[in-house]
């Protein structure tokens, strides 16, 4: 179903739409379908991660059949369909027939006849114009051509124009946040563990991250180390770490403490689960872990109970995640990217590690926010398409869900309901040196390991930018990743080993 609304039928399809709402019930995206002819299937694996990423998969319970439920409750909202449908008188619907029939031809309209993205995305800037000056006719007429090329093929760009087309006709209503939640509900914890273990991005930033804390761990007898990781989730990074520490030469950890962070979306239960199967995989590498949990509404509210001692060694992991810090604090409050760099400062870590996802959605401008979200998302879906299509067709269609997702909170969300608040790595890098910390060299093992990764695809790049390690698609920069200590550290061999 189209969530595009004719102008003819604009009363009709809002009353339809907003008990469609009332149900939980989200408008179907353009169908995906998947080819497995192009790339070869990544070869570099690691072992101990995927074990426990099964592990985590094995003990996810599958929801229980509801389908009765679930009949009833479309029986329930086919009634109410119907009689909206029914008070409409039938000459209202046929008079306008014409407006129903199949989408004109993209190659009838000189804009969408092109498929290099540069007209499409002045087509839906304009279309966002029409939304933010509140122009419903130009807005509904821009969005029929943009839905008209979305539905002319099934490549990425394509579902791109969808997506964005679909979140501006949700601004418009003002239904944004409501598709958001409903939209997030879709998105089980089983799918997203089973597509980590193949998303390149995340185990580039896993591998670089890991890499540079064994480094940062050498040379070290007796070791006491604490892992502050901001956005566990399921903890799928740690068990090659764990492995890789239990055979150092110096011997593996003394004691090991992981502190788990995670935002309030995530049930205590599962992370109760996390501490479980991380303890029990460190048991089976002969090293000693304590895990504690610290479930938070926001990240700069979060702070680890607990230390090990005063000699431990403490790292601070933020990976991917950061995105989620607002910018602009409330009034006669500080900024929460603020408090949280200060938080982080004060525990006075050995090492700080931070991933980030890097575009700018910063600005107060929702025009500029908007031409930003599209060209970094249209990229990134290009990516995923191009990449990941050695994937069974459920987890590359879950993945475009997630994006889906994070197009409508980007675009068709305001205020605390907008989630998605991405920035520019030199943002988070200007942060980090207001707040007392300066830059690490890379090691050129952490940089081997990315590559490792990172180079499975011709159009995948890299570089380095004043110490920050940058991949990209096509020269568009995606991910930046960079180490840090203070600036008046307490572990000076850091610096001197690189």
């Amino acid at each position: 179903m189209r969530l595009f609304l004719i102008m003819g039928h604009a009363d009709l399809s809002s009353k339809l739409q907003r008990v469609l709402l009332q149900h939980q019930v989200r408008l179907k995206p353009v169908p995906f379908s998947s080819s497995r002819d192009s790339h070869e299937t990544l070869k570099v694996y690691d072992d101990s991660r995927l074990q426990f990423i099964q592990e985590m998969l094995d003990q996810e319970d599958e929801p229980e059949d509801s389908s009765q439920e679930a009949q009833q409750v479309l029986s329930g909202l086919l009634d109410e369909l119907t009689a909206i449908v029914s008070s409409y008188p039938s000459s209202s619907c046929s008079s306008d027939q014409d407006e129903l029939q199949a989408p004109t031809s993209p190659a009838s309209n000189p804009v969408l006849a092109r498929s290099d993205g540069a007209d499409l995305e002045g087509l839906l800037v304009a279309c966002a114009e029409a939304v933010a000056a509140n122009d419903s006719a130009q807005a509904y007429e821009l969005v029929e051509e943009l839905t008209s090329f979305a539905y002319s093929g099934e490549s990425s760009l394509h579902r791109a124009v969808l997506y964005f087309t679909n979140a501006l006709v949700a601004r418009l209503r003002g239904y944004g946040a409501q598709m958001y939640r409903i939209m997030s509900k879709e998105v089980s914890i089983r799918q997203t563990l089973a597509v980590q273990m193949n998303l390149p991005v995340l185990r580039a930033t896993e591998f670089f991250a890991n890499q540079t804390i064994l480094e940062a761990c050498r040379g070290q007898r007796n070791l006491k180390l604490h892992i502050v990781d901001y956005g566990i989730f399921y903890g799928c990074q740690w068990p090659s770490l764990i492995e890789a520490l239990s055979q150092r030469d110096e011997g593996p950890p003394k004691k090991m403490m992981i502190t788990g962070i995670e935002l309030t979306s995530i049930a205590e239960a599962s992370m109760r689960q996390t501490g479980e199967g991380l303890i029990a995989y460190a048991k089976s590498c002969g090293v000693p872990l304590e895990f504690q949990p610290v479930v938070s509404n926001t990240w700069e509210k979060a702070e680890p109970r607990y230390h090990l001692s005063s000699d431990e060694f403490l790292v601070i992991n933020c990976k991917l995640r950061m995105r989620h810090l607002r910018e602009d604090g409330y009034i006669l409050m500080e900024s929460p990217r603020k408090i949280f760099f200060k938080n982080i400062a004060r525990l006075k870590p050995a090492l700080f590690v931070q991933c980030v996802v890097t575009t700018d959605l910063s600005s107060p401008f929702f025009i500029h926010r908007f031409r930003e979200a599209w060209r970094d998302i249209h990229i990134r879906m290009e990516q995923i398409e191009e990449t990941m299509q050695v994937i069974d067709p459920p987890k590359l269609e879950y993945l475009n869900r997630l994006m889906e997702k994070t197009v409508m909170n980007m675009v068709a969300c305001e205020g605390a309901d907008r989630i998605e608040r991405l920035s520019s790595y030199k943002t988070w890098n200007y942060l980090a040196t207001r707040a007392g910390f300066e830059k690490l060299p890379i090691s050129n093992q952490a940089l081997q390991m990315v590559k490792l990764v990172w180079t499975s695809h011709k159009k995948f790049t890299y570089g380095i930018d004043e110490k920050w390690l940058l991949l990209g698609w096509k020269d568009v920069t995606l991910t930046a990743m960079s180490a840090w200590q203070p600036m008046c550290s307490t572990f000076p061999f850091i610096k001197e080993k690189n």
